[in-house]
């Protein structure tokens, strides 16, 4: 029995999607190694989506929708050389429409050298004449690159005594002991958000770019919430143990 097929919208693109299959079919036809080479592309798996859909793509040369996305699972799997030669194959079997302009957006995230067509001189920088400029934050950091994380100095702890000699006793160890590791707890957390927004930021540019590099910034974002957790919670102790200072009694001290 044929396989049925329906096509469906995924990020403003058709794709094949199989929704049954027959078992006893023992060859994969072109449709199937499509369909399953998307969904091992949505499953995070690139370099099988890679060899189903390159295997499809022998039997289905000419289908610019299973090109494109070959040139995704390239781009997923870090390969980003061959994910520019498959968009611009993507151009020469279907130059026109929806699908090409995606190949295009694509190609406009790349460096120039990677863009370029073999034995062709890149295209002209971003910044350059008849070029449109890149966001800010990607012009800054350059193509498909991350910002820097922050460099944190964790504070050390502070034990606060359980009697002081003196109020200046007390205020000499809130100034010389607890307010410079008070002040490297509040600098932990700004830097720690600061940085999330830039991720937030840069998220935003790779979308309007229509770039698949959007998603390495979100893995970025939720690899660094457990640090920018752990600072908060550092920022919050700090805070509350400027007021266990002040509830510390003063009690005259024995004389030495």
């Amino acid at each position: 029995m044929a396989r049925r097929i329906e096509w469906f919208l995924a990020g403003g693109l058709a794709f094949a999607l199989a929704t049954s299959v027959t078992l006893a079919q023992p060859v994969r036809d072109a449709t199937q190694l499509f369909a399953d080479g998307f969904d091992e592309l949505q499953a995070n798996q690139p370099e099988r989506a890679i060899k189903d859909l390159t295997a499809g793509l022998q039997l289905e040369p000419d289908n610019a929708l299973a090109q494109f996305t070959l040139g995704e699972a390239y781009q997923r799997a870090g390969r980003s050389a061959e994910a520019a030669d498959a968009w611009r194959q993507v151009l020469r079997i279907s130059p026109e429409g929806r699908v090409a302009d995606r190949a295009r957006a694509r190609l406009a995230t790349l460096s120039p050298s990677t863009a370029a067509e073999p034995g062709r001189a890149p295209a002209a920088s971003a910044s350059g004449a008849g070029s449109a400029p890149l966001p800010p934050l990607i012009a800054r950091y350059g193509l498909n690159t991350l910002p820097p994380t922050p460099r944190l100095v964790r504070p050390e702890p502070v034990a606060v005594p359980d009697s002081f000699c003196s109020e200046a006793d007390r205020n000499d160890f809130h100034s010389q002991r607890y307010e410079p590791q008070n002040r490297l707890a509040l600098e932990n957390n700004e830097q720690a958000k600061r940085y999330l927004d830039l991720l937030n930021e840069l998220h935003a540019e790779y979308n309007q770019l229509d770039s698949g590099y959007a998603n390495v910034v979100t893995r970025a974002f939720k690899d660094y919430e457990p640090t920018m957790q752990e600072v908060h919670a550092d920022s919050d102790a700090y805070f509350r143990l400027h007021d266990a200072i002040m509830r510390t009694p003063i009690a005259p001290c024995a004389a030495p």
